[in-house]
């Protein structure tokens, strides 16, 4: 993204108790705090692009963590339709979909070790919902801080034919 294109404020729809350390912004970008940001950084350095922003409440307050807006700079091709369980995917579309009861389905889905080999978050091509996907070693990491994630489900891994 150009320097310009990047928003500079980000108003939460409505007022949360507890806040995730990674958010569903706009556009495909993640609005993520400073402390996972950190982490991120760590484990891949360079991949992702991150860029402050101010995070405001429904009611004008400034969220005192620090944010960043964050658009994952990895798309990879390690979803396995043919290894996958039927029964989690819904496939009369152009790009597979996970059926709904995310985390029962989820299990159902194949994803290539050796695709994913070393990489700890990253986007899918061809399987939808279009969201981003985390290696066991980055969630470790965000646990042992103490971060909060959006809901996430195991899949399976396969070894490639």
């Amino acid at each position: 993204m150009q320097p310009h294109e990047w928003p500079t404020e980000y108003v939460y729809e409505r007022t949360y108790k507890r806040r995730a350390a990674m958010m569903k912004g706009p556009n495909r970008m993640f609005l993520v705090t400073e402390p996972l940001r950190d982490i991120i950084e760590a484990l891949e350095p360079g991949v992702h692009q991150f860029k402050p922003i101010r995070a405001v409440s429904p009611k004008g307050e400034e969220h005192p963590v620090r944010h960043h807006m964050m658009i994952v700079g990895r798309w990879l091709d390690a979803f396995r339709l043919e290894d996958s369980d039927p029964s989690s995917l819904l496939v009369d579309r152009q790009v597979p979909r996970v059926k709904a009861g995310y985390k029962e389905a989820f299990r159902g889905v194949a994803m290539s070790a050796a695709e994913i080999w070393n990489v700890h978050l990253w986007r899918e091509r061809r399987l939808q919902p279009a969201t981003f996907y985390m290696s066991d070693t980055l969630k470790h990491e965000v646990t042992k801080a103490g971060l909060r994630l959006p809901p996430s489900y195991e899949m399976r891994l396969v070894m490639d034919k």
